[in-house]
């Protein structure tokens, strides 16, 4: 059964760009249909990896963090 959400602190930024990669194309193949991929971060690699596989992410700061960081989100159409 294929999960409805999948949330994620991977540290993108600190990783290979095919690893990354690598990771985002599995997230996307597994995501069910309607499906939301969330990853908290405080860098944007994880938009760059993943612009190109799964489009423009939605994206909100989160300033209750210390330090603030950034919120992606993306819909599995």
């Amino acid at each position: 059964r294929a999960p409805n959400a999948i949330l994620s602190g991977i540290p993108f930024s600190t990783m290979p760009e095919d690893v990354g990669t690598r990771i985002i194309e599995a997230i996307r193949d597994v995501l069910a249909p309607g499906g939301c991929f969330v990853a908290y971060q405080f860098r944007g690699a994880v938009a760059e990896r993943a612009r190109p596989i799964l489009g423009e992410p939605d994206v909100s700061p989160e300033f209750l963090n210390i330090p603030p960081m950034r919120v992606y989100r993306w819909r599995k159409p």
